[in-house]
């Protein structure tokens, strides 16, 4: 009898110590996708600055500068205490500190502009744990090469829808003209989804090559100095920045389309709008390409995006040259080379993932963590000149030949990532 009661406690004992874990792909596509909805949610703060906080958008736009800097500040300074602490723990702390600020944006206190700073800032610093541990944590999984590209893709690709479905819950909120609506009642919408991605997280087992509290490490911050001094890193790190310009023009492009066709008091919800709807075919763009890797090189990708993106341009400038744009009062009044825009997104969101992915081929697993700090902090840094060099061209000149400028840093881009491509191969 004895004998029976043990072998069934051991029997329940093993099924407990078996029970499923969710794979991790599907919590680490979630935290991408839910930080993509917190990130943006600033520009929809900047929007009601003047209604919920009583101060000209110009200078509620700190909101993007807390967010962005945190971020940087913890792509540097986190490295080491993710290896310390575990990617798994530092992962729920980061989300555990989101639940609790979501929620305390949904309190009067949110109308306080000091408290959204600090919620900007926590989310950004929240997201550099979540971007470097999801990327390390997936790429060590993958042992084939198009595979590893092809997860980077695609958790960009979902962080780009993220960016896409913020603009579905902010904008009827921020659209609201009533002095009791405030912006952030939209994250009693967001809230469930932030527990479910913890509990999703706290389900999903990962496979970590280091033991959590195994000592305090400082060698990261020395092995920037190394990769800082590594030739292919600076070619990558250029790469990066040419594509930043090309994108941050094509932004620009964006906003001073929507500016020549959409009404004064309409533009700035419609700006949005069309800058969401980019980010989503950028993020479509990302997803498709992943599952082409497996028939074809990320070279050769790269050169159809690249020839795809120059196509657009050409035809854009070629259009805007000979005609002029007024205000589309119905969908037949807006010009076709509008259609471009979806196109141009499609092919110009793959490109970074690919830069991105052709050097973390060829990093060992130990160092995947401090090549994406660098790469990222290249990334947001590299925005701000671009887009203060961007609305210089469009200020100073036509907006055709301004969009036309885009062809020289994307020639440059080409022939950078060929010796680049080519150089990692060889080595």
């Amino acid at each position: 009898m004895n004998s029976l009661s043990t072998s069934k406690a051991l029997s329940f004992g093993g099924i407990l110590s078996r029970r499923a874990y969710i794979p991790m792909r599907y919590s680490q596509y979630l935290n991408f996708f839910l930080f993509g909805i917190l990130y943006n949610a600033a520009a929809f703060a900047v929007l009601r600055a003047i209604i919920d906080y009583n101060m000209p958008d110009y200078q509620a736009v700190a909101l993007n500068y807390f967010r962005d800097y945190s971020f940087i500040l913890g792509l540097l300074l986190l490295v080491p205490l993710l290896r310390y602490w575990g990617y798994k723990r530092m992962l729920l702390i980061a989300l555990s500190l989101m639940i609790i600020a979501t929620i305390m944006m949904t309190l009067p206190i949110s109308q306080h502009f000091i408290v959204a700073e600090g919620f900007f800032a926590l989310t950004g610093l929240c997201f550099s744990i979540v971007y470097v541990s999801g990327y390390t944590l997936l790429l060590r999984e993958e042992r084939r090469a198009p595979r590893r590209i092809a997860v980077i893709l695609r958790i960009e690709g979902v962080h780009q829808i993220g960016l896409f479905v913020s603009f579905l819950i902010f904008a009827p909120f921020a659209e609201r003209k009533s002095i009791d609506a405030f912006w952030s009642d939209a994250y009693l919408v967001i809230v469930p989804l932030v527990l479910l991605t913890f509990l999703l997280q706290f389900l999903t087992r990962t496979n970590e090559d280091h033991k959590a509290g195994q000592g305090f490490h400082t060698v990261p911050h020395l092995r920037f100095l190394y990769y800082l001094g590594n030739s292919l890193v600076w070619i990558c790190l250029v790469c990066i920045l040419l594509l930043i310009v090309v994108r941050e023009n094509f932004f620009t492009w964006i906003h001073t389309l929507d500016a020549a066709i959409v009404s004064t008091d309409k533009v700035q919800i419609y700006d949005q709008g069309a800058f969401a709807f980019t980010l989503f075919m950028m993020g479509l763009g990302m997803i498709t390409t992943s599952f082409l890797l497996e028939r074809f090189k990320p070279f050769t990708i790269f050169t159809f995006c690249l020839v795809a993106i120059i196509f657009s341009v050409i035809l854009t400038v070629v259009y805007t040259r000979n005609h002029e744009f007024s205000v589309a009062h119905t969908w037949q009044d807006i010009p076709p080379v509008a259609l471009l825009i979806p196109w141009t997104a499609f092919f110009i969101g793959p490109i970074l993932p690919l830069i991105y992915g052709s050097i973390l081929n060829y990093t060992p697993k130990n160092h995947y963590s401090i090549l994406i700090a660098i790469m990222l902090v290249a990334t947001f840094i590299g925005k701000y000149p671009a887009s203060q060099t961007a609305v210089f061209f469009y200020e100073n000149f036509t907006d055709y030949i301004s969009y036309a400028f885009t062809l020289i840093p994307m020639a440059l881009l080409f022939v950078m990532f060929f010796l680049y491509y080519f150089d990692l191969k060889k080595d």
